[in-house]
């Protein structure tokens, strides 16, 4: 009976050793598929994280070219209203209604008559000045 026993506690032990290694081959392909499972879940936020990426740059892309039209137009609206409007140097360049300089021209005028005439230090002079050289 003592070999009895002894048999019994060796096949007991080897039954134990077999559940212990069936309980590690379950652990470790668990493992393995915990992290094949988180790989795929990596994977997938890669490609979601660079979908939104390409969004971004796209609409980006848009909103510039947008803003370039946007830009466009102004710029065309201004060129367009600075050609219907006559630029101020224009305007007081003209002589006022009188065709001799007196007290009623601006200086803006009286300068444009000077240079016209090639006065030196026109640019200087006040009002004043300016109508004494040109009387």
């Amino acid at each position: 009976m003592a070999k009895n026993k002894k048999t019994e506690s060796t096949s007991a032990k080897e039954d134990s050793k077999s559940h212990l290694k069936k309980l590690a081959k379950k652990e470790k392909r668990a493992a393995e598929k915990a992290a094949a499972t988180a790989k795929k879940a990596s994977d997938r936020a890669r490609k979601q994280a660079r979908k939104v990426a390409e969004k971004a740059k796209e609409k980006a892309k848009k909103d510039a070219a947008a803003a370039k039209e946007k830009l466009k137009k102004a710029r065309k609206k201004a060129k367009a209203e600075k050609k219907k409007t006559p630029d101020a140097a224009a305007a007081a360049s003209a002589a006022p209604a009188s065709a001799t300089p007196d007290d009623t021209w601006t200086v803006t005028a009286l300068r444009a008559l000077a240079r016209e005439k090639s006065v030196p230090g026109y640019s200087r002079m006040p009002k004043a000045d300016l109508l004494d050289k040109l009387s």
